[in-house]
């Protein structure tokens, strides 16, 4: 059949110029698109054509009638039916399948949804992407039988490059459900074409039987038959050479993201089998690079194989690690896990035997969660103090774990967990006992390898110009300190050396509540003990906070030379510094001044913090 393109003429029977849409938009207008919010040309504006009618069907081999010999959605992707409907039309299509949840479209500022929706059955050039406004509202689930109205359009951003879309006036679920299979895709070279993927687009596939050969950017990654997987539904954390018994979901288009194309889209972790497991591991193999089986570290998002952990013991309390910037909502926690295999002779931890985990209980790629977080009907999560750390991990609770061993900040890190399954604790499991933390003693000699200063963990120079002409000299970090990064150790016998530790921070010296003891190991303010005390009505960014004012600084127990039975914590590092972090007041063993001191200056309870 002929077919024409801008005056051009072709005898062929599959011509480029009607996928010519799919050309890629120049650079600098993608640059453009990226940096502004997403903004369909046709969706959302009515169109010129009249409504199509079902009367003016006619007898069409290219493509099925819909319900009750209505319009299909063939006939809104298929430019080769008669009765083929056109960009700016509007049509109703009835008894469509839902086959995706409903996602959004573009940056965080769009309001624009999206829903892929399917003929019964499922066939090429029958689906689409169904799109809508946020406030709209339209509840479905995949499986249910809807009847729509809306316009036909192609989404682009004013370039060549254009993906078919179903811009929605109107969405009713009928109360039928249809449980569509997806179309096998033997040969899935055929999206990796302009010409063969165009019948795909919208399309539920399944594919078999590959491997992750490469990942990219955007949560993208490529497949073994090129195939390019994105999450704009559903982040599945792939890693190179991971291998996939199979792999399912709805083709959309791509305009941009890593140049033009088709993409596989899965919906849930259902839609991926990997045959690749986690690779068994403790946490010294994670953090020695000594030990026998040693897994380097993973680069900061990069996409590595994910470790399992098994009968790890949670040692400090949950706390927020990130939230969202408009909302305040916290949505990644951290807590510490100790390996309780990982002992000495009396039980007591070892170098290597801890790990921060960062866990985001909302992401996608979550397989299995034991804990809430604190979660909400609004999908957000709590953070642990607000409900008294109901649903968070507790020191003692025993899991299992998967994730990828990486750092962020040097900080050594479990993340992207995919597995937090609590098993019990260690009063409860018979064959898991809680670990002794490592021990250091102040009475022993400094060269010793138990004494405090195996601690110390540094400090950088300060410039007078960054803390209101202020210096300070560096120190040097011990060189082992970094062997005890996320274990959970104890200081016995030790006094303070010194009562104040300030750090710049808007261009003064702020006092963040450090204190420093025997060895000059450094006490942190991680969690929520009190022996620092806190400010009274003294906002958190003020200049008053210093370690010389002490106006409105209340039940501050710190004091030189105040000797300590023993102050046990879990070592972090942060902003170039390893301190030791108690968990709560239990871990500290010393003199607390008494509550409302200095009673004139801490009359009221109406802090600062």
């Amino acid at each position: 059949m002929t077919k024409s393109f801008h005056g051009l003429q072709t005898p062929q029977g599959f011509f480029q110029g009607d996928f010519m849409k799919r050309v890629i938009a120049p650079l600098s207008t993608l640059f453009l698109i990226l940096a502004c919010p997403i903004a369909p040309s046709g969706e959302g504006g009515g169109g010129d054509a009249p409504p199509a009618d079902p009367a003016d069907i006619v007898e069409d081999t290219v493509c099925p009638m819909g319900t009750d010999g209505g319009f299909s959605l063939c006939h809104l992707q298929n430019s080769e039916s008669p009765n083929h409907i056109a960009t700016g039309t509007t049509v109703a299509i009835n008894g469509v399948v839902v086959t995706s949840p409903s996602f959004k479209i573009g940056n965080s500022e769009s309001t624009r949804m999206g829903v892929f929706v399917s003929d019964d059955p499922v066939a090429t050039w029958g689906a689409v992407l169904a799109t809508y406004e946020e406030p709209d509202g339209y509840e479905v689930s995949v499986g249910d039988v809807v009847d729509l109205e809306g316009m036909a359009d192609e989404f682009s951003f004013g370039a060549p490059g254009s993906e078919t879309r179903y811009s929605l006036t109107s969405l009713t679920r009928t109360g039928a459900t249809a449980n569509l299979q997806a179309m096998p895709l033997s040969d899935g070279t055929v999206l990796t074409n302009e010409l063969t993927g165009e019948a795909y687009e919208g399309v539920l596939v399944t594919m078999s039987d590959l491997t992750v050969t490469q990942t990219l950017e955007y949560g993208q990654f490529e497949l073994s038959n090129g195939v390019i997987v994105d999450d704009s539904i559903y982040h599945h954390s792939a890693y190179n050479e991971e291998p996939l018994a199979n792999i399912t979901g709805v083709i959309s288009y791509s305009p941009f993201e890593n140049g033009y194309g088709f993409r596989l889209n899965p919906r849930t972790a259902d839609d991926v089998e990997s045959t690749g497991t986690a690779m068994p591991k403790t946490i010294p193999q994670l953090r020695d690079p000594a030990a026998e089986g040693y897994v380097e570290t993973c680069p900061y998002n990069g996409d590595c194989a994910p470790v399992a952990l098994s009968n790890m013991v949670v040692v400090s309390e949950a706390w927020v690690l990130d939230e969202d910037d408009d909302s305040g909502a916290p949505y990644l926690f951290g807590f510490f896990v100790a390996d309780p295999t990982a002992v000495n002779d009396n039980g007591e931890l070892l170098a290597f035997s801890g790990i921060q985990v960062a866990m985001a209980p909302g992401a996608s790629y979550v397989a299995t969660n034991s804990y809430t977080f604190g979660g909400q009907s609004d999908g957000t999560f709590a953070k642990p103090y607000s409900v008294d750390y109901e649903g968070f991990p507790r020191p003692g609770d025993v899991v299992n774990l998967s994730g990828v061993s990486s750092e962020t900040w040097d900080m050594a890190q479990l993340r992207t967990v995919t597995v937090l399954e609590k098993l019990g604790t260690t009063d409860t499991m018979a064959d898991v006992t809680m670990p002794l933390p490592a021990q250091f003693f102040g009475g022993n000699a400094e060269t010793d390898a138990n004494h405090p200063s195996v601690l110390r963990g540094g400090r950088p120079a300060v410039e007078a110009a960054d803390s209101g002409g202020v210096s300070r000299d560096a120190v040097t970090a011990s060189t082992g300190v970094e062997s005890y990064e996320g274990v959970f150790v104890k200081l016995l016998n030790v006094e303070t050396t010194e009562e104040c530790v300030p750090y710049p921070y808007n261009d003064h010296m702020h006092d963040f509540g450090y204190f420093e003891v025997t060895g000059g190991v450094e006490i942190g303010g991680l969690f929520d003990h009190n022996y620092s005390g806190y400010w009274l009505n003294v906002a958190f960014d003020s200049t008053d906070r210093t370690c010389e004012n002490t106006v409105n600084k209340c039940e501050d127990s710190r004091e030189s030379g105040q000797v300590f039975g023993f102050i046990q914590g879990i070592v972090n590092y942060s902003y170039n510094v390893y301190r030791v972090n108690p968990r709560f007041d239990a871990d500290i063993d010393g003199s607390f001044v008494a509550e409302g001191t200095p009673e004139a200056a801490c009359a009221s309870s109406d802090d600062g913090e």
